[in-house]
């Protein structure tokens, strides 16, 4: 899949639109399309909210469109600081060493309730992304 066109018409919403790359890349079953990671603003204490998807329109390759199923999710937003691993308020450079020796976990890995704090970004792995975050805090 390919992302084609992107456009935020008006705060909140987001419109997406994506297609295959040929017919040998054709979508044939209940596949995830699309990942989309959000940041919250600050806020000062924690919050809900609900992410759905409205609309959604899928098409063959003779153009004969059907809506598919949408999904809705709520989601809860928590006050505290990104990169604060154990919660104490500060970060410093022994959270990025707790998170670099959890490097390459999963969710699936033994442990990971020890460590999932360090996966800052929430995609159920401690990786690269998640040791950047830590550090550009500490430089702030």
């Amino acid at each position: 899949m390919k992302l084609v066109q992107t456009k935020q018409s008006e705060p909140g919403m987001l419109r997406l639109i994506l297609t295959s790359e040929g017919s040998q890349a054709g979508v044939i079953r209940d596949v995830e399309l699309v990942e989309i990671t959000m940041r919250a603003r600050d806020v000062t204490k924690t919050s809900t909210g609900r992410i759905a998807v409205s609309q959604a329109t899928i098409a063959d390759e003779a153009g004969k469109e059907q809506s598919a199923a949408l999904i809705a999710v709520n989601v809860n937003v928590t006050t505290g600081l990104t990169g604060d691993v154990n919660g104490d308020g500060k970060i410093s450079i022994g959270y990025l060493a707790i998170a670099a020796s959890s490097y390459g976990l999963i969710s699936a890995s033994n442990g990971w309730d020890l460590v999932k704090n360090a996966d800052l970004n929430g995609d159920n792995k401690i990786d690269i992304s998640d040791l950047a975050l830590i550090a550009q805090q500490i430089l702030k």
